[in-house]
């Protein structure tokens, strides 16, 4: 089995952090990423979308993880930006 931490892992991190920031934090972490909000999900989703289609016998695996405070309600509609665009 292969691993690899690499650039991609980390933007996809930072990518589905932003999805769940708002204000000066998603200002900050949109300029780490030189990108606007919007933009880079769906650049995310389109990635996704053109592996599976280009070969289909071929698993891309990513592995990211998000930490949330137990006491923090995590939105339906974040959850469902994930699963669209990051296959999470």
């Amino acid at each position: 089995q292969n691993i690899v931490v690499s650039p991609f892992s980390i933007a996809a991190a930072l990518s589905m952090t932003l999805a769940g920031a708002r204000e000066r934090t998603a200002s900050e972490i949109a300029a780490v990423l030189h990108t606007k909000d919007d933009l880079i999900h769906k650049q995310f989703a389109e990635f996704f979308s053109k592996v599976s289609a280009y070969a289909p016998d071929v698993t891309l695996g990513v592995a990211n993880r998000l930490y949330v405070e137990k006491r923090f309600n995590i939105l339906k509609e974040y959850l469902a930006m994930l699963n669209d665009n990051y296959n999470s």
